[in-house]
Parts: structure tokens; sequence; C-alpha cells
């Protein structure tokens, strides 16, 4: 009977290991994203239009390539992770989703601030494709997650990747 229960046990450990390493995958995505997404505000704050505007535009555009770069790495990692989240540990990326949400939304705010001084340097278009090339890769990235969530945490993380495209799509709009 013992040797039952520590069979069971063991079996156990490996899932929950193996939920770990998925989970520790998509906290690894959602860090590289976000830091791309601080940089990018740094690019973005910095904009003050003048005689540097092509080159503090063009600053910004690369910058926000790589959020769009971050966010496809993020979600090819986590279409190869092997295993779905344990419940538990779901629990661990809605949180780390809600400071992804927050920061997109805070550099949504400042880009949209910016509007005027994109636009004298006509790089508004520019930035309006970039934003809706994030929107479309973030949709996959929520899609890839998703599909590591236990059945029961899916509508959540469904719901959390909605606000996130919203926010993304308010810059969008902003820019039409």
């Amino acid at each position: 009977m013992q040797l039952k229960n520590l069979v069971v046990l063991s079996l156990l450990g490996g899932a929950f290991a193996q939920s770990a390493a998925t989970l520790s995958t998509i906290t690894d995505g959602f860090s590289s994203i976000s830091s791309a997404l601080d940089t990018l505000d740094t690019a973005v704050k910095g904009l003050t239009g003048g005689a540097d505007a092509a080159k503090q535009t063009a600053d910004v555009t690369s910058k926000s390539e790589a959020v769009a770069a971050a966010i496809n790495a993020a979600t090819a990692k986590i279409t190869g992770a092997k295993d779905t989240l344990a419940l538990t540990d779901a629990l661990g990326v809605s949180t780390a989703s809600d400071k992804l949400l927050e920061k997109t939304n805070t550099v949504i705010t400042d880009l949209i601030g910016k509007k005027d001084v994109i636009a004298k340097a006509n790089q508004a278009a520019t930035v309006k494709s970039q934003l809706a090339t994030q929107e479309k890769a973030s949709n996959a990235l929520a899609d890839a997650i998703v599909a590591k969530m236990p059945t029961l945490a899916q509508s959540i993380a469904k719901s959390k990747a909605a606000k996130i495209s919203e926010a993304i799509a308010k810059g969008v709009t902003a820019f039409t």
C-alpha cells in the first residue's frame, strides 16, 4: 500500500513540475514583453518633436518592432510548451497578466498623448500599422496561453486577453 502511494505521489510531483515549467515559460514570456514595453514607453516619452522628430520616431518604430518580436517569441515558446497548467499555476498567470495589461495601457495612453508629435513627423500610419501588428500578435499569444490553461480557467484567461486587445485597439483607433 505504501509503495502504491509513493508511486502516485511521484507521478503527481512530476505533473506539478511539468506545470511549473509551463508556468515559467509563460511568465518568462511576459517578462520579455514587459521589458520591451518599458523600453518602448521610454522612447515614446522621449518624443518632443522639433528637429529630432524623425530620429525620435524612428526610435519609437524600432522599439515597437521589438515589442512585436517579444510577443511572437513568447507565443512560439508557449505554444511549444508540452503541458497544461495546474489550476494553482493558472493563478500566477492571472497576476502576471494583470501587470502586463497595466503596462500596455500605460504605453498606449502615452503613445496617444504624443499623437501630435507623431503626426507632425508623418508617422501616424506607421504607428497604426505597428499597433495592428501587435494586436494580431497579442491575440495569437492569448490563444497560446488559453490552450495551456486548465478548462476551469480558460474563460478568465480569455477575458483578460480581451482587455489587452481592447487596450491595443484603442491605440489603433486613435491613429486612424
